[in-house]
């Protein structure tokens, strides 16, 4: 060695002394060892990671150790290069790891495809361990990343080590293999004569293929052997020859009709020859992958066979004992630590995944109640309207059990509107009834035709118009009440499919829904409308102004809804004091309405002024009081069921 590269040697061996963890290397040999496979392979791609890993830490900051090592390294490339189609899968991938660390790039040389898939797979994975900050980091990327990947390559590993192992005992290299050593000097001499090999003798597993085979065989483990014997002569004049590379079979060299009639024969062989093959070729395997790691390990610790097992394990020196006991407690300590750190983690990550279920469950809140909001017509991105939906919704929550008993009680009281339809078997009519005449044509009956005659129908007998007072007197819980009894006409007059609109009047007129728009249709915003317009803003009373504007619509909506009664409701707190009309004069003009149409008024005053002023435009029969405002709704649910089930009963227009 030249100074740079035996100083290369002494940095690499220290680095592995100041930075390797050898208890996550005892904790992989568990893990490799539970999980089925072989420690020694773990162990090799393991070395192939964190050789570049302890070099990166040495040559930080250090121009004179990069050179050293790069010497070292230097010298290894020739001899790695020439070989390397020769060696194990599993030894290709991990020279490709140095290789790849050193130059960037993997090795040309490789033929093994499999091999550069898997190198591809982990590429990234491997930069992540070389790079890692600390030997746990490192270890876990092996774990969890790399060696899964590179599993699938230990069973490729298996089936070339099937086929290495038949070639040699085909050519003289099985269990007697110093009889083959004898048989090949005999075979040299013979060929040296010019006599041709020897026939090898018959035996009790005879190899499907014949002769022929055994001797292809034979000549190409020859021809490779000199193949082999010339690189190394090169690599010696070169000065670059270190003996680290042990000659082996290059199934990529292999002729294709070879190679074909190699896996016939072995597909051909007994069940007990294949796993006496199988066996053969795992126990070749494990041991070159023990070798391998060998070289690296540090003094004390070394893989050997296991005289019960025959697998390679790692053991220990005995005077290493002590040393490896503290070792080994210190791998148990570490593995305990892990548990209880899993174990945190596990609570950590429960803790973790319950915060996003709720932030998921909050987020699936925060979409229904935009759902909710858009469909009830309000703007979820407003705030000013998303205020004003929770003001609603807890307004219709309020009222939602007296609405459902209010249904209940007026289901058998529905009123029907009639509608004119053909029925009847008169002498004389319209349209002739066919049953009829079948059966009286035959008797000289001609009650045979049909007349026109009003039948009640699904449809309503009523539409309503609900007037709510916006004057400022209105603020507060008066306002909140004439809300409620609103959303109440609204939800039953819906469900009894009855047409109704619903007004405000203060200083002007203003629509919330009128007769042809839904209350539920998000579109027409019926319920914002209804929380911005009854707001109690008004600054006078001007109840004429409402009136006139309803009746016109009310005599209007009589010609769509022939045969129906109109109602009007007024909520309020006093009578008029502002607009066209007021006092008298518009009691007189509410008088003549109701000889057409019902109206009514809901007062919120006990005062007796404000119940004279209200009598004196609607009649003292026709108003309610509700003196205690909370008790708006209930006599709102009073008046609307009289006027149900008198209309219903009587069809008359007096309802007091």
């Amino acid at each position: 060695m030249s100074e740079d590269e035996a100083i290369g040697v002494i940095r690499h061996e220290v680095g592995h002394a100041n930075h390797t963890d050898y208890r996550l290397f005892f904790e992989g040999q568990r893990f490799a060892q539970q999980e089925g496979s072989m420690p020694s392979a773990w162990a090799f791609v393991w070395n192939s990671l964190e050789d570049p890993w302890v070099n990166n830490r040495e040559i930080a900051g250090s121009d004179a150790v990069r050179e050293s090592l790069s010497a070292l390294y230097r010298k290894w490339l020739p001899e790695t290069r020439a070989f390397i189609h020769t060696q194990t899968p599993l030894r290709q991938l991990g020279l490709c790891v140095i290789h790849y660390w050193l130059t960037g790039e993997p090795i040309a040389e490789i033929q093994d495809k499999k091999v550069l898939e898997i190198f591809e797979k982990i590429r990234s994975a491997a930069d992540a361990y070389i790079a890692a900050e600390t030997a746990e980091k490192s270890h876990k990327v092996m774990q969890e990343q790399i060696w899964p990947a590179v599993k699938p390559l230990v069973d490729e590993a298996q089936k070339q080590e099937e086929m290495k192992q038949k070639m040699r005992e085909m050519g003289g290299e099985g269990q007697g293999g110093a009889q083959g050593a004898v048989q090949g000097a005999i075979d040299k001499l013979r060929n040296m004569l010019g006599l041709g090999g020897s026939k090898p003798a018959p035996s009790s597993g005879q190899t499907p293929g014949g002769e022929s085979l055994q001797q292809a065989v034979r000549d190409e483990l020859n021809r490779q052997k000199n193949s082999n014997t010339e690189a190394r002569q090169k690599l010696s004049q070169e000065g670059s020859a270190q003996g680290r590379m042990d000659d082996e079979i290059d199934l990529s060299a292999l002729p294709k009709d070879l190679r074909e009639q190699l896996e016939q024969a072995i597909r051909q062989l007994s069940e007990a020859d294949r796993k006496k093959l199988e066996d053969a070729a795992k126990k070749s395997l494990d041991k070159k992958m023990a070798k391998a790691a060998n070289e690296s390990l540090p003094t004390g610790l070394k893989f050997e066979e296991d005289p019960k097992t025959g697998e390679q394990t790692l053991t220990m020196k005995q005077e290493d004992k002590k040393g490896g006991e503290a070792i080994k407690k210190a791998v148990d300590e570490h593995v305990d630590a892990q548990v209880q750190e899993e174990q945190k983690k596990a609570v950590e990550d429960a803790r973790a995944d319950e915060e996003r279920l709720a932030q998921i469950r909050e987020e699936e809140k925060k979409k229904r109640e935009r759902a909710e909001i858009q469909k009830a017509g309000f703007d979820p991105d407003n705030e000013e309207d998303r205020e004003l939906y929770r003001e609603f919704r807890a307004l219709e929550l309020f009222m939602e059990s007296a609405v459902q008993r209010f249904m209940k009680v007026m289901e058998a009281y529905l009123p029907k509107r009639g509608e004119m339809v053909h029925e009847g078997e008169y002498y004389t009519g319209s349209k002739i009834n066919k049953r009829a005449l079948l059966k009286r044509a035959p008797l000289e009956d001609y009650r045979i035709f049909r007349r026109r005659e009003l039948r009640e129908s699904n449809d309503p007998k009523l539409f309503v118009t609900l007037l709510i007072d916006n004057s400022g007197s209105m603020q507060g819980q008066k306002m909140q009440e004439s809300r409620k009894t609103a959303i109440f006409f609204a939800r039953v007059l819906a469900r009894f499919d009855i047409p109704f609109a619903i007004k405000a009047f203060g200083d002007q007129v203003e629509e919330v829904v009128s007769f042809d728009e839904g209350w539920d249709d998000p579109t027409v915003k019926a319920k914002p409308r209804l929380m911005r317009k009854t707001n109690a803003s008004g600054g006078s009373t001007d109840m004429a102004s409402g009136l006139l504007e309803t009746m016109k619509e009310m005599n209007s909506a009589k010609r769509e809804y022939p045969g129906c009664h109109g109602a009007v409701i007024v909520i309020s707190d006093s009578g008029a004091n502002a607009g066209p009309m007021v006092g008298p004069a518009l009691g007189e003009y509410v008088s003549r309405m109701q000889k057409s149409h019902t109206i009514l008024n809901l007062l919120l005053s006990g005062s007796a002024s404000d119940k004279q002023a209200s009598a004196v435009i609607f009649g003292e029969r026709h108003v309610a009081v509700a003196e205690d405002f909370q008790t708006l709704p209930t006599e709102a649910f009073r008046l609307l069921r009289i006027v149900l089930q008198r209309i219903l009963k009587t069809n008359i227009l007096e309802t007091f």
